[in-house]
């Protein structure tokens, strides 16, 4: 069967007063119904604009300048925008990372999920509050009825971020895209979220593409694993893989920088330096001026992703020893 979603060189640019910075470089990675893939990497590293670029949510700045993205071996990049705005909220849905700012402070909740009913699903009146209610539920809101009849500010960001997925999950889509569905939540909240969202994917089947920074989270969700670096991809392999025998120093140096519950230390191990500029790009890998494994090569060779093992891919030239 060919993957539910394949996302095929895509590069997309930001138009600035610099000029056309390159925020997604030549991605390339596939997604099959039922499989979590976890996009990670530092902050600006491009794994929000990809989701973004994906689901034609770039903005006004923002294009796709290459690539292609296949949904059901449809390209979504090709699509109009009529047929796009069919796909989004009924194939694909999305969690954006701030419920706060996605939510509507001026409707009520069951008039925002209801309005996904009603464009996808033909819903209405009654039949549409019936439904929102059960999604409610179904994602643990207590007492759903009144809360139907609530705003967003009226929530905590908990239960904000509990409407967002039952607003994604409205009209039952075949992908989920979670945009970092645990930020700004106390570690509580933050496990009932993961827990609800594996619960979901698990009886529903989908696929579920999650953005974060939180390797915790992604450990405990993701089936594989993609490292992203300045808009590149660095590394992919399975979770178990990924983090029993990860190859390339920028994983090795997210993962050293990590506290750990069987180990005590007196100072985390930070990676040195920062993630660079998109306009002054470091020649070759743009890891290399933070790298400890350097060599000559890596300043005049742009490092590609080559395959280490059956599932395992690396862009590295002088990769950390197995």
């Amino acid at each position: 069967m060919p993957p539910l979603l394949e996302v095929d060189e895509l590069t997309v640019g930001f138009a600035t007063e610099a000029g056309t910075l390159v925020a997604v470089d030549r991605v390339s990675f596939a997604l099959d119904a039922g499989e979590t893939l976890g996009l990670v990497g530092e902050s600006g590293c491009g794994k929000s604009a990809i989701c973004l670029a994906a689901l034609g949510l770039l903005p006004p700045n923002g294009r796709i300048l290459g690539g292609r993205v296949l949904l059901d071996g449809r390209d979504l990049v090709a699509m109009p925008e009529a047929d796009l705005d069919k796909v989004r909220g009924g194939t694909a849905a999305m969690i954006f990372q701030d419920p706060l700012t996605s939510l509507n402070p001026v409707h009520s909740l069951g008039w925002q999920i209801g309005e996904a009913l009603r464009l996808h699903r033909g819903l209405a009146g009654a039949a549409a509050d019936a439904e929102a209610v059960r999604l409610l539920d179904r994602v643990g809101i207590t007492d759903p009825k009144r809360r139907l009849r609530e705003y967003p500010h009226q929530l905590s960001g908990g239960m904000n971020q509990r409407a967002m997925i039952a607003m994604a999950l409205a009209c039952k889509p075949r992908l989920l895209v979670a945009d970092e569905p645990t930020t700004a939540l106390d570690v509580i909240i933050q496990a009932q979220i993961i827990d609800l969202l594996v619960e979901i994917q698990r009886e529903e089947g989908l696929a579920l593409l999650l953005v974060t920074h939180d390797l915790g989270v992604v450990a405990e969700m993701a089936d594989r694993v993609a490292v992203m670096y300045a808009g590149r991809m660095i590394e992919t392999a399975t979770s178990a893989d990924l983090f029993g025998r990860h190859r390339h120093p920028y994983t090795s140096g997210l993962l050293a920088s990590l506290p750990r519950v069987d180990q005590r230390v007196k100072r985390l191990a930070p990676i040195d330096g920062t993630v660079p500029w998109l306009g002054d790009l470091p020649s070759g890998c743009t890891f290399r001026p933070r790298c400890p494994r350097v060599l000559a090569s890596c300043a005049e060779i742009v490092p590609v992703l080559a395959p280490e093992a059956a599932s395992h891919r690396i862009a590295c030239h002088n990769p950390v020893p197995a």
